[in-house]
């Protein structure tokens, strides 16, 4: 017993402070896992970020014989990482599409070995032509990693037979200008990539594709089809036997459930001549909603020639509240509780970048608000524009004629 007392650590082992947890003293602290929360896009931007700092290193301090070795692995792992977050991101794809992973590419990715990563990666993108057509070109960089199969090369001296690891794989030079350069193309591109595949996986979750169609494509279908009123002529019958060929559509049926979704879909409807009305919207109620819009504008307009901002003029704009307020309210009566929700949601729709397909959750949403009625009828007043490219985005075509006509008129 009396030797574990002279052991060499037990004199500092009830002095040991973990550094894995947060202590009163801590001046700088990381915040990971439960306590903010640990992703590997971040963690692909930490190991980037650490290249950048190693190169800016070794351009002041020209230790680069040192430094190689935990550039290349953070730049090697950078690489790594952005190859799987996009392939995961396109399985994801593929779950939502309910298409069948091409049977090479359907084996596990849970491995170090960048070239059968980017294999997987090649035959993954069929799924959608806009990947393919954006494939990024800095790939052809990931050859810098080619001899490192195990990601040990730069990591150990020798491999576990004992052989030295550079020495076997014929490497004693390493251009550390060029392979930075790399990098940070590979890390550009395939950034992009990251973003594009999420802004597909967004697509995709509307729901408005087909197993062998995008959402861009039946869109783009809806542009080739003639109006709605023609699908009776013949015309309708050369534009289907267009649309089978050029988009390979493997059967009538195919081309019938492309159709059948454009005729129920908002946006895409409203482009073959065929709208399809939102609820509680109506002529009289975008009438009401013109007039406050105007009333605001032309109110600004006059407060900006009229008023310098000086003491006075801030007295005057407070006493002009209450009969601002009034009269706002008087053009807006006849607005209903649903058509102004209605209204939020489009400004919603417009402004944020939703999709057509979201618009019954975002409307269902301001019906749950507790807004109040004067906050709401100032924020759809003030958001016209917002309120237009909604419309115009979810296909109501008269609605917006009808609200951009009387915008461009004087009276109220």
């Amino acid at each position: 017993m009396d030797n574990i007392e002279s052991s060499p650590n037990s004199a500092h082992i009830n002095d040991y402070i973990s550094p894995l947890k947060f202590h009163e003293t801590s001046q700088t602290v990381a915040c990971v896992g439960n306590n903010g929360g640990t992703y590997d896009e971040w963690i692909r931007d930490g190991f980037f970020k650490t290249v950048d700092l190693i190169y800016t290193q070794i351009r002041q301090c020209h230790n680069e014989d040192i430094y190689i070795y935990p550039m290349f692995y953070c730049a090697r792992h950078s690489a790594e990482l952005g190859l799987k977050i996009v392939i995961r991101n396109i399985l994801e794809i593929y779950r939502l599409k309910k298409c069948t992973i091409p049977e090479d590419a359907n084996i596990s990715y849970a491995t170090h070995d960048i070239a059968k990563l980017s294999d997987i990666l090649k035959l993954l993108i069929a799924v959608d032509n806009r990947l393919l057509a954006e494939y990024p070109k800095a790939s052809i960089y990931l050859a810098d990693y080619q001899d490192d199969e195990l990601s040990d090369l730069f990591r150990y001296a020798t491999s576990v037979d004992g052989s030295p690891n550079l020495a076997s794989a014929n490497i004693s030079s390493i251009d550390v200008d060029i392979l930075y350069q790399h990098c940070c193309a590979i890390t550009d591109d395939y950034s992009a990539y990251i973003a594009l595949s999420e802004q597909l996986i967004e697509e995709y979750r509307q729901g408005t594709h087909t197993k062998e169609l995008s959402r861009k494509q039946i869109e783009d279908i809806a542009h080739i089809l003639p109006p709605y009123s023609q699908w009776r002529d013949s015309v309708f019958d050369e534009r289907k036997k267009q649309i089978i060929q050029e988009y390979h559509l493997p059967s009538n049926k195919s081309f019938t459930k492309a159709v059948g979704l454009i005729r129920s879909h908002r946006e895409f409807s409203a482009i073959i001549g065929k709208e399809i009305p939102v609820p509680y919207l109506n002529e009289d109620a975008i009438l009401s909603y013109s007039s406050c819009v105007k009333y605001i504008s032309q109110k600004s307009l006059v407060d900006n020639i009229a008023h310098d901002d000086d003491d006075n003029d801030i007295i005057q704009k407070l006493k002009d509240i209450p009969s601002k307020t009034r009269t706002l309210a008087s053009l807006s009566a006849p607005l209903t509780e649903e058509q102004i929700s209605t209204l939020l949601a489009f400004k919603d729709i417009g402004k944020e970048g939703y999709y057509s397909e979201q618009f019954d959750a975002v409307y269902k949403h301001m019906q749950e608000m507790d807004f109040d009625r004067a906050w709401a009828i100032r924020k759809i007043a003030n958001n016209s524009t917002s309120i237009i490219k909604g419309l115009k985005r979810c296909g109501q075509i008269s609605l917006l004629n009808l609200l951009l006509n009387q915008l461009n008129s004087k009276s109220i």
